[in-house]
């Protein structure tokens, strides 16, 4: 591979400008949501999808519940609870999109939503509550997407499964989102006011309606997973330059930044640690870099241990002479086409401590 003739790195760090909405589009089927910093897929109904198109990493899933693979594909993306944490396990195994820590979306606390404008306990444990703002489908649905709800516009005419709800139903406004279902969605969030009933809350788009009376076991829903913060911000040409962020990272929790190349280019990669200064460093840093495509499993590239193994090592030595990068420490330079990417850092295993994680474009 040609080298690039090398240029001084542009210090210009870009973000996106700041926006009314609450929902950004970062590409590679993830929408940001800056409220809640956390990050959705945008397809609601991911399962199904992967399903549909006979995906291995929805046909190699083996669900601890119900059967296999194929018997829970009939079943549209709906699971039972059990079987949506090994659903998010199995794409934390994989890797999906380049992350290792997808989840459920959650409600603040396993006893109650004290945001909900209607509460009702009754003798198994059921909660049905409307208005919430709290949790974090029912914030999106709410206020960010400001859809109706049955309690206050009674938009399902009937109130329950007997209509049709595809004329009737309080989702009015889907966002940006695909797939989004008009029936019940788990949350990762178990229900522990009876906990002996083994249930957990969970959302129902057509009535707008929150309920902790789901049997984990028995009941199936749809699996709706997210991130914690922002996966990654988009790169506007030659204006943004540069991004990194601090992280403590473990064998369990490594660090991860997104790159949305908009055209070819070279980038470096530097996973810091002594030499970032910092009194917690990760003395021996890893770094892998994955290709990300919507739909599909993250196909990996490469990866580095220490910066001076690499075969342009003399190249990454003089863009970062300004800042030297310790023995140890990992990077990177690589030529990337156009597309998404994410580079992830991890330390040895049964180590831990703070990383730099970064890449910059050379000009």
């Amino acid at each position: 591979m040609k080298q690039p003739t090398i240029a001084a790195l542009a210090a210009t760090l870009s973000f996106l400008p700041a926006a009314q909405a609450e929902l950004h589009d970062r590409g590679n089927g993830l929408i940001y949501d800056d409220v809640l910093d956390i990050t959705w897929l945008q397809d609601a109904n991911l399962f199904k999808t992967l399903c549909d198109a006979g995906d291995p990493l929805a046909t190699d899933f083996n669900p601890p519940q119900w059967g296999d693979d194929a018997s829970l594909c009939g079943y549209k993306g709906l699971m039972s609870w059990y079987n949506a944490e090994a659903w998010i396990a199995h794409l934390n195994g994989n890797h999906y999109l380049g992350y290792s820590d997808w989840r459920q979306w959650a409600v603040p606390s396993p006893t109650d939503d004290p945001t909900c404008s209607h509460q009702d306990f009754d003798a198994v444990g059921s909660d049905a509550e409307y208005d919430c703002t709290a949790s974090e489908l029912g914030h999106l649905f709410n206020v960010t997407l400001g859809n109706p709800d049955d309690l206050n516009d009674d938009c399902v005419v009937d109130g329950f499964l007997g209509v049709n709800l595809s004329a009737d139903n309080c989702l009015v406004n889907t966002g940006p989102f695909e797939n989004f279902e008009l029936l019940h969605y788990w949350s990762g969030t178990e229900y522990l006011v009876y906990s002996e009933l083994e249930l957990a809350w969970g959302f129902a788009p057509y009535s707008g309606r929150q309920y902790a009376g789901y049997s984990k076991d028995q009941f199936t829903l749809f699996v709706w997973p997210v991130l914690d913060g922002d996966p990654g911000l988009e790169i506007r040409g030659a204006l943004a330059k540069s991004l990194s962020s601090r992280s403590l990272v473990t064998p369990e929790a490594p660090a991860n930044v997104g790159m949305v190349i908009p055209e070819g280019a070279w980038v470096l990669i530097t996973a810091r640690g002594a030499s970032a200064g910092m009194p917690n460093a990760l003395a021996d840093t890893h770094i892998r870099l994955y290709r990300l495509s919507p739909g599909q499993p993250s196909e990996f590239l490469q990866e580095n241990d220490d910066w001076g193994s690499n075969d342009n090592a003399s190249q990454i030595a003089q863009l970062t002479e300004d800042r030297p990068l310790a023995p140890q420490e990992a990077a990177l330079l690589v030529e990337l086409d156009a597309g998404t990417y994410t580079a992830v850092a991890s330390p040895l295993e049964g180590e831990a401590g703070e990383v730099v994680l970064g890449y910059s474009l050379i000009q």
